[in-house]
């Protein structure tokens, strides 16, 4: 069985280690993220070559596409990818993909299990020349994701909050801060948590950092929210410990 991992710098893994090679570079390996996320719905051959040979006339494009297969097919497996007609799919029964896993298990309800599989942005660092129509289509997957995984994440730390569990609450905010740095009602939700676990000082660090992020990149100030929960944190005293009764001496 291989592994088709996206998820970050894309590979493609069979038990564990990756498999190189020209059938997982350049065009191949485009074609099989195409049909990976497609989810096992068929897709048509002239949708392939528009995404990844646009710029070629239609026959050249299929002869291409043609030849991209036979590769894959003789390195990987001749049922890696199946036919019908003008329609290819990648076989779930001899690639799975962590795309696909990641969507799936979000539809069962399972976001934990689903986040752990997200190691960064869709086909990070990949890259084709002469394939415009294949930088948008990626832009729109990458985009599809990183929404479905923000939304994982925070029904992750409402569940903990819900729960009181403070600490998971922070990680689940933390995490949704880092894959969305710039935006300040997050920053502001991991802010109250950090307060709420009793990090005032982390959150004050959280507001400095996330205001110095938005300086450097976009020259502008965070939400007016996060600099007055940050004013708050540094001028309120920090709340009084709560006395333990001193155990009884015995009689």
């Amino acid at each position: 069985m291989l592994t088709l991992k996206l998820f970050g710098a894309p590979v493609v893994e069979s038990a564990g280690r990756p498999v190189v090679g020209r059938a997982t570079q350049g065009h191949r390996l485009a074609l099989l993220a195409v049909l990976a996320l497609a989810r096992g719905r068929p897709v048509t051959r002239d949708k392939l070559t528009g995404l990844l040979w646009p710029e070629s006339p239609s026959d050249r494009a299929r002869a291409q596409l043609s030849d991209a297969l036979y590769i894959v097919r003789s390195a990987l497996g001749a049922d890696v990818v199946r036919a019908a007609g003008d329609d290819l799919a990648l076989n779930d029964e001899a690639v799975t993909s962590d795309v696909a896993a990641f969507e799936r298990l979000l539809d069962e309800g399972k976001p934990e299990d689903a986040v752990a599989l997200h190691a960064g942005p869709l086909l990070d660092g990949f890259h084709l020349a002469d394939a415009g129509e294949l930088e948008r289509w990626i832009d729109g997957e990458r985009a599809r994701l990183g929404e479905r995984y923000a939304g994982a994440l925070e029904a992750l730390a409402a569940a903990a909050e819900a729960r009181g569990d403070a600490g998971a609450a922070v990680g689940w905010w933390r995490r949704l801060a880092s894959h969305d740095p710039y935006a300040g009602r997050i920053a502001l939700r991991l802010m109250r948590a950090l307060e709420g676990a009793g990090d005032r000082a982390g959150a004050i660090r959280h507001a400095r950092v996330h205001a110095e992020l938005l300086r450097q990149e976009f020259a502008t100030a965070p939400d007016p929210a996060v600099l007055a929960l940050a004013e708050r944190l540094r001028a309120e005293p920090p709340a009084a410990p709560v006395a333990t009764p001193e155990p009884a001496a015995d009689a």
